[in-house]
C-alpha cells in the first residue's frame, strides 16, 4: 500500500441505541479496556484497526449518549458515517421499538444505509424475541449479531461485520484485496520448476 491512491482513509462508525443498552461496554470489552460505572456524556471516539482479507481498515468509532438531553446534539455526529451500530438491550422492549425509530430517522433524515444491530445482553434472559428481531432485520437488510458485552460473546464479529460493510464500498481497499488476489492467482513460474 506504497499508492497513495490505495491509501485507506479512516472509517467513521456510530453506535446508537438507547441509554444502558451497552454502546459503551461493546467498545470497551473489544479493546480490552474496564467497563463504565456511569453512562456516556454526549459522545467518545475510539480508534480501532479492523482486518479484512489482509488489509486493515482503520475505524474512527463514535459512542453516542442514549439519553434523550444529549438527543439535540447527535445530529452533528451524523455526518459521514459510513456505518452505524444500532444497539438494542434484548432484555427490554423498549430499547428494540426506540432502535427501530433511530434506524428510520438515521435512513430519512440523515441518508445512512449502512447498518449492523447488535442484540445486546443475550447472556441475559429476553424479552425481545430473536426472531422478531431477525425477522425484522431481514426486511431492512440489516445484519443481526447476537453479543454480550460482559461475556465478549460475538463481539469481535460484530466489529469484523463493520468492517465488512465499509470494505465492500470501499475502492481502496478493493484495489488492495484485488492486488492480493492477483499475487496469489499469479504465482510466478519459476516457483514451479523442476531441477
Amino acid at each position: 500500500m506504497k499508492n497513495s491512491q490505495n491509501r485507506i482513509t479512516s472509517k467513521k462508525i456510530i453506535l446508537v441505541g438507547d441509554s444502558g443498552v451497552g454502546k459503551t461496554s461493546l467498545i470497551n470489552t473489544y479493546k480490552n479496556l474496564p467497563h463504565p460505572l456511569s453512562n456516556t456524556i454526549a459522545c467518545q471516539i475510539f480508534d480501532a484497526t479492523i482486518r479484512y482479507l489482509d488489509v486493515e481498515i482503520p475505524l474512527s468509532i463514535w459512542d453516542t449518549a442514549g439519553e434523550e438531553k444529549f438527543q439535540a446534539i447527535q445530529p452533528f455526529y451524523f455526518r459521514s458515517v459510513e456505518c452505524a451500530i444500532l444497539v438494542y438491550d434484548q432484555t427490554k422492549l423498549s430499547t428494540f421499538e426506540n432502535m427501530k425509530k433511530i434506524h428510520k430517522s438515521l435512513v430519512d433524515d440523515y441518508g445512512i444505509d449502512k447498518f449492523v444491530v447488535a442484540d445486546n445482553k443475550c447472556d441475559q434472559d429476553e424479552e425481545v424475541p430473536f426472531n422478531e428481531a431477525k425477522q425484522w432485520c431481514k426486511e431492512n437488510s440489516i445484519r443481526i449479531i447476537r453479543t454480550s458485552a460482559a461475556t465478549g460473546l460475538n463481539v469481535p464479529n460484530l466489529f469484523l461485520a463493520v468492517g465488512e460493510i465499509v470494505a465492500v464500498t470501499d475502492h481502496a481497499v478493493e484495489n488492495c484485496v484485488r492486488l492480493e488476489v492477483e499475487r496469489v492467482h499469479n504465482p510466478r513460474s519459476d516457483l514451479f520448476c523442476c531441477s
